[in-house]
């Protein structure tokens, strides 16, 4: 007979089968950025021969596009005097040099490296909340019809890589739109991140910077949102490259990626406001307190408004009133105004204070 004494259970057989599944989504970071062969996998996304590596780099000559739309009225259909805000980001492969360094002009940032937009479609008080969170410069408010022509300057001439967060909904806008920008592949984030992360559901966006560590906020203006997105996929790379066996290239490739995912973000317009508020506040607060007085004074302070503000709204009514006197009392009789009488009925209270 077959022994009936049962075998623990590992923690791996209780997690989902799709725990930190490998989507294709990774499979193409590690072709395009050059630090994976793809064929140990089998499934090899053959980039090779379309799109060109750079010179003396082992990254392809692309330009990633992080677009992030936002709008209230729906996505699967564009409806007359819809209100739109549409965020667009940049990283160009070109600014990696092959040393590893990054091609700036002057002494900028490494976050500048990622060039951010936002256009906004409508003058509602939604877009203009919108352009007063956006924190990467200032935002284009434009028509409908001129939101193609833009997208389709910002890439001419260049392979494309469109990068999205739950990008479903943007491509069907784009659709929608008449707008294709013929890219080479769609990059989800929500999916990148799966394998590298060991993830078996969605992040939100929010909880995906958390858990790569990116500062970050003022999410739900498209301009930051497709931003952000952008430094998470960087930082996707980051942490799918440093599970290869290490070689130089990854090695630079890494220290590159995350001094951009993880660099400052800009102060938003409230925390530039908030400092010179908040040093007023602190000024004024012990001025306060030494004016306020005791406990029990204050409380009498407090009581004795009470009384002149109900006394006040039965004067109207030609009525006289006695706090401390009961109702079956004559009401033609003078109220007693002592205030030794109120510091005897409260004073109880404040026993051992």
């Amino acid at each position: 007979m077959a022994s009936t004494e049962t075998q623990p259970t590992s923690i791996k057989e209780n997690e989902p089968i799709h725990a930190g599944l490998l989507r294709d989504e990774t499979l193409f970071l590690r072709e395009i950025f050059g630090y994976a062969d793809t064929r140990e996998n089998g499934r090899g996304l053959s980039l090779s021969g379309s799109v060109s590596k750079l010179p003396t780099s082992s990254v392809r000559d692309l330009l990633l596009v992080a677009i992030d739309i936002d709008t209230k009225e729906g996505y699967h259909q564009i409806v007359s005097n819809q209100q739109f805000h549409v965020g667009v980001s940049l990283f160009d492969f070109r600014s990696m040099e092959p040393s590893g360094t990054i091609v700036q002009a002057g002494n900028e940032p490494p976050d500048s490296v990622i060039k951010s937009l936002q256009f906004l479609i409508g003058d509602s008080r939604y877009c203009r909340r919108a352009a007063v969170k956006f924190l990467f410069g200032q935002s284009e408010l434009i028509l409908i019809s001129e939101l193609k022509l833009r997208l389709e300057r910002i890439v001419y001439g260049r392979d494309v890589v469109l990068v999205g967060h739950g990008a479903e909904q943007d491509l069907m806008v784009l659709k929608n739109l008449g707008i294709d920008l013929h890219p080479v592949s769609v990059v989800d984030t929500v999916k990148a991140a799966q394998h590298p992360l060991g993830l078996h559901y969605r992040y939100s966006l929010e909880k995906l910077l958390q858990t790569l560590g990116i500062p970050f906020i003022n999410l739900h203006a498209a301009g930051n949102d497709a931003h952000f997105a952008l430094r998470a996929l960087l930082m996707i790379v980051v942490k799918d490259a440093e599970n290869q066996p290490g070689t130089s290239i990854i090695t630079t490739l890494t220290r590159i990626l995350k001094s951009i995912a993880l660099s400052p973000r800009p102060l938003s317009r409230q925390e530039l406001l908030t400092p010179p508020q908040e040093a007023a506040r602190r000024q004024e607060k012990p001025k306060a307190k030494q004016k306020s007085g005791s406990r029990k004074d204050r409380w009498l302070k407090r009581h004795a408004k009470s009384e002149r503000k109900a006394a006040q709204r039965l004067a109207g009514k030609n009525q006289a009133i006695d706090l401390d006197r009961s109702p079956s009392e004559s009401p033609n009789e003078p109220p007693n105004e002592s205030p030794e009488n109120d510091a005897v009925s409260v004073g109880w209270l404040f026993e051992g204070y």
